[in-house]
């Protein structure tokens, strides 16, 4: 059988080994019955299970004991993931890409050595914007150019038409590319030659070619010209200019409580904090972002977990982007400022118990981007 290997972006190293310790990770908490997790803020409380990076000569291999997934280096291709022993443990979403970073991959055979490669030099016409993450490759092998789809959004991003609604867009241009190299020990270059051609194609873009009227040549486009700063007083009194500013995802997840028998139960992260006095001019505000929700109902209380109203719920179920069960790093962004009475605190220790109240399937959870809770005033 040929050996078949798929190829992505050279410089997605760092993002695939992130998406492997998440994997291993997630796949070694989920099966467990765990009680609700407490946090104190800036303390890590967490013992997961030990993962090990393994350095060897051509390639890195990261192993929990459960998965092990190997990358050769120092391109960072995945040559190999296990799971329990089985080899070749391998589906879809592990090649997902956000749209902005998805200009080639394909796949390549070493024996006859050929390479088949998705090019697409522009994201412009993909719905979702530049961060909309969805797939490229596919097991198979399986190639794909995704236009629309509601993978990693949920219906939240889905198009809908009214009966006899006119609608027309364009999708594409993008290149099918086909390349062979001279000798089965060769088949490496394929992937070299693919990233070239690539970078050939972004330059000519918009290409000169298409005759519709709907994609406007190069003569007939702009350009957008500014300044990104970032204003947080949390972290600079001054503005900060976007070239020196960070901005990424915090991805603790919160699902579900796995009991065994296809049963399972609500889950609570509980996040303790001290006060050394509670201000009583006005509302404490607690920033609440997630990265993504499923089939969620996120409820949250202060220093009474089983008071019978919550201080705050999202309204019904929420999200639909299913990005954990995806290996997504996220989804469908979603912001809520809560006010907090100061009634509701006291001096000394306080708790804030954050519930996924649903629970009857296994894909319902959310992703927290980041929390924040902020005294009146501020």
């Amino acid at each position: 059988m040929a050996e078949v290997v798929s190829r992505c972006h050279r410089n997605l190293v760092v993002f695939w080994m992130t998406m492997a310790v998440e994997l291993l990770l997630l796949l070694s908490v989920c099966p467990e019955i765990t009680p609700p997790r407490r946090t104190n803020l800036g303390d890590a409380t967490q013992q997961p299970r030990a993962v090990k990076l393994i350095k060897e000569n051509e390639q890195v291999v990261i192993d929990n004991g459960l998965v092990r997934v190997t990358l050769s280096t120092p391109d960072g291709f995945v040559t190999g993931i296990q799971y329990n022993g089985v080899e070749n443990v391998d589906d879809k979403y592990q090649y997902s890409l956000e749209d902005k970073d998805n200009k080639v991959h394909g796949w390549m055979v070493a024996n006859p050595p050929v390479g088949f490669w998705m090019i697409t030099p522009s994201d412009e016409f993909r719905v979702g914007g530049p961060i909309k993450q969805d797939l490229n490759s596919h097991t198979g092998p399986v190639n794909l150019n995704m236009f629309v789809s509601t993978h990693y959004a949920g219906i939240d991003m889905d198009l809908e038409y009214k009966q006899g609604e006119p609608w027309k867009k364009v999708f594409g241009p993008f290149l099918v590319y086909l390349n062979s190299a001279r000798s089965p020990g060769n088949y490496s270059t394929l992937w070299g030659d693919a990233k070239r051609q690539m970078l050939e194609e972004v330059r000519s873009w918009p290409y000169n070619f298409v005759a519709s009227p709907d994609f406007p040549p190069a003569d007939q486009r702009g350009q957008v010209f500014g300044q990104l700063v970032v204003a947080d007083g949390y972290v600079s009194n001054k503005p900060i200019f976007a070239k020196g500013a960070y901005v990424f995802d915090l991805m603790p997840q919160l699902a579900y409580r796995n009991l065994g028998n296809g049963d399972y139960k609500a889950a609570t992260w509980q996040i303790a904090f001290q006060l050394q006095n509670v201000l009583h001019t006005g509302n404490y505000t607690l920033q609440l972002a997630l990265a993504s929700a499923s089939y969620a109902k996120l409820q949250v209380r202060f220093n009474d977990p089983n008071a019978p109203e919550p201080e705050f719920e999202t309204p019904g179920r929420i999200g639909f982007d299913n990005a954990i069960a995806r290996h997504g790093i996220h989804g469908l962004y979603r912001f809520y400022s809560i006010q907090v009475p100061s009634n509701k605190l006291r001096k000394g220790s306080n708790t804030i118990y954050l519930t996924q109240s649903l629970s009857t399937t296994p894909f319902q959870g959310v992703m927290y981007d980041y929390i924040r809770f902020e005294e009146p005033g501020q």
